[in-house]
């Protein structure tokens, strides 16, 4: 129970027909009605239920006035009060008593002496005992109210004792959380400034430790394994910015990762480690965290190789991350921990924490696993468009912090090769590419890695990928659909599978593929000339050219002459429905049929002119579609 419960405990009074109340009534009405079994001539049960009666009357008065009116003048004590209502009720009491336990009689019992002494008897008989008994749970109501106040105060007195402990940690806290987070903005501002591409690198990897961070700023306690987490993130980011000067390795007890100690206590060790051991230091050094248990304690160790305390630095004595560290310890533990420093030789430092272990079964710490054999995951995005590769890359920072976009391709040959260049544990293939598709270079990557395919399908491209267990991206990239993707190969790789041999899904969605996404070409096209409706034949048009909001069709009549007539389908819808192993684009404007093209003239600036077989028509080709006539 805490002060709060207390207090509404001492403002409410006790129940008006409590069990405890009850007992006394009973016990009174007992002894007495056995006192007067011996004089009267009453049969002893009627005498128990009218003193009974008599009882609990008064107890209901007791109670009301205990309880009302709330507020009485302060001349006015209630304990007064009570006990008069006790001693008046009792003459209507007995009269009632009496008159409920005569009905039927022939004569009333107020005209009958023997009955009318009786009764005279039993307001005595309660006048003289029900004041005292009164006085007496009054008292003990009293005393017990003055415990549960005294109990009150002692409770309050240590809650906020308390909360001034709390408050104190989190100021000690709070300096030492802004020192890492303004020394590792400052270096992202001086990698943005220098344009260094490891910037977006190093806010992924600060994001990753804010995610892990921020919940656990205002708590008082977190866990070994949650400051493990922490100190991972920020040696990683320490990694990125002196890459040849440190190295990191944990040596950790797994039964040690729920044990509750002071936010960022192993951080603030393995902080001033790189600090003052590592980053003075022009050859590095190595940092090695270890948690052991022992004997009840846990024993925390952070030894670096670095360049160790200078004279100077001994004289003047701890720093400020170490002094609140020790504070925060002992404000914790008390005397019971303790925080040693020794010098190593020939250089190095080792920073030593030892305190007992509270040990907890609370589910709300995070599971935490070091396994050194496992460094981050690592990505390659392969995409033909360089704002799509950008855009996923931006997208992925988000939702994946930690994952190193360690390779980009432009294509499917580009992409088999950088993943044997960098073997990334997931890779984003783009379906469609140039030359080698996404699919042929998942075929070469083979097993071994996680696939992620992205493509600009819909449906049916959804509905392929789905029956191959296969994991996809619609574009353009949808941020849930990321999620989802990310958390199930996050999953994969934290559970260590093996990427599923996936070389028959494969044949399947390549198959599926092409055959939905290679529909049959036209074979007719709907035309208005004149006042009649058109079926030109595809195979008798020599040429398509975009003309404003229409498109102008010229073909052959069945008389083969040359016709024309315009349609409102756009050259790009007409486009995608033609056999591209007759129909070209030439321009931006033109798509001409090869099998009526009589010959091409080069013109200056790499560019061209088509002349088609029986037409006077000059057609012009542009730069970007010189290829399709490269004999020339």
């Amino acid at each position: 129970m805490d002060s709060k419960e207390i207090s509404n405990a001492l403002l409410t009074p006790p129940a008006m027909f409590g069990w405890d109340r009850i007992k006394v009534v009973l016990v009174g009405t007992l002894i007495l009605s056995i006192m007067m079994k011996f004089t009267w001539a009453s049969w002893w049960v009627t005498i128990f239920i009218r003193l009974f009666f008599i009882a609990m009357m008064q107890l209901a008065v007791y109670g009301i006035v205990e309880r009302w009116p709330k507020r009485l003048p302060r001349w006015v004590a209630r304990w007064v009060l009570q006990i008069a209502a006790v001693a008046i009720v009792v003459p209507f009491a007995a009269a009632l008593a009496y008159t409920l336990t005569t009905i039927g009689d022939p004569v009333p019992w107020y005209q009958v002496q023997a009955k009318l002494d009786g009764c005279g008897q039993m307001i005595g008989a309660g006048l003289l005992f029900s004041p005292w008994i009164a006085m007496s749970a009054l008292y003990r109501h009293i005393n017990g109210q003055a415990q549960r106040q005294a109990l009150s105060f002692e409770l309050e007195r240590s809650e906020l004792a308390r909360d001034a402990l709390d408050s104190r940690l989190r100021l000690l806290q709070a300096q030492v959380e802004p020192h890492f987070l303004f020394n590792t903005l400052a270096n992202i501002r001086e990698l943005v400034d220098s344009g260094s591409p490891q910037a977006s690198t190093v806010l992924a990897s600060l994001i990753a430790y804010l995610r892990a961070a921020v919940p656990n700023l205002s708590n008082a306690k977190t866990s070994l394994g949650q400051e493990l987490e922490l100190v991972r993130a920020y040696l990683e980011l320490m990694h990125m910015r002196m890459p040849d000067r440190l190295q990191y390795a944990f040596h950790v007890d797994e039964t040690a990762l729920k044990v509750p100690c002071p936010p960022m206590t192993l951080l603030t060790l393995v902080e001033n480690a790189v600090r003052h051991g590592i980053d003075p230091s022009e050859e590095g050094g190595q940092i090695e965290v270890s948690v052991q248990l022992k004997n009840d304690r846990c024993v925390a160790q952070v030894r670096d190789t670095g360049i160790g305390l200078s004279s100077d630095q001994q004289s003047k004595g701890l720093g400020t991350g170490l002094a609140n560290l020790r504070e925060r310890l002992h404000l914790v533990f008390a005397d019971q921990a303790q925080l040693s420093l020794t010098a190593l030789e020939p250089h190095g430092f080792l920073a030593e924490i030892n305190f007992p272990v509270q040990q907890t079964t609370s589910t709300s710490y995070l599971s935490w696993e070091i396994n050194m054999s496992s460094s981050r995951p690592t990505a390659l995005i392969a995409d033909d468009e360089p704002l799509l590769r950008s855009s996923l890359t931006r997208m992925l920072a988000q939702t994946w912090p930690e994952l190193s976009i360690v390779a980009e391709a432009r294509n499917g040959r580009e992409a088999v090769e950088q993943y044997q260049a960098h073997k990334p544990t997931v890779c984003f293939l783009d379906v469609h590419m140039p030359g080698m598709t996404g699919i042929e270079a998942a075929r070469q990557i083979g097993r071994g890695v996680h696939l992620v395919f992205v493509t600009a399908y819909s449906e049916y491209a959804v509905e392929a990928f789905t029956q191959g267990a296969l994991d996809y991206l619609v574009k353009p990239v949808d941020p849930a659909r990321l999620a989802d993707t990310v958390a199930r190969v996050r999953e994969r790789i934290g559970s260590a599978q093996e990427a599923p041999d996936i070389e028959n899904l494969l044949d399947k969605l390549e198959a599926r593929l092409q055959k939905k996404a290679a529909p049959e070409p036209l074979r007719w096209i709907k035309a208005m000339v004149g006042q009649s409706l058109r079926m030109i034949p595809v195979a008798d048009i020599d040429f398509l050219r975009s003309d404003e909001k229409y498109t102008l069709i010229a073909w052959r009549g069945e008389d083969g002459k040359p016709a024309e007539a315009l349609i409102r389908s756009s050259l790009k819808e007409l486009l995608d429905q033609l056999d591209a192993t007759h129909f070209v684009q030439v321009h931006r404007s033109v798509v001409v049929n090869m099998n009526m093209v009589s010959h091409v003239m080069r013109g200056e600036n790499e560019t061209a002119t088509v002349f088609m077989k029986g037409r006077t028509d000059k057609l012009p080709v542009s730069r970007s579609y010189l290829h399709h006539f490269k004999q020339m």
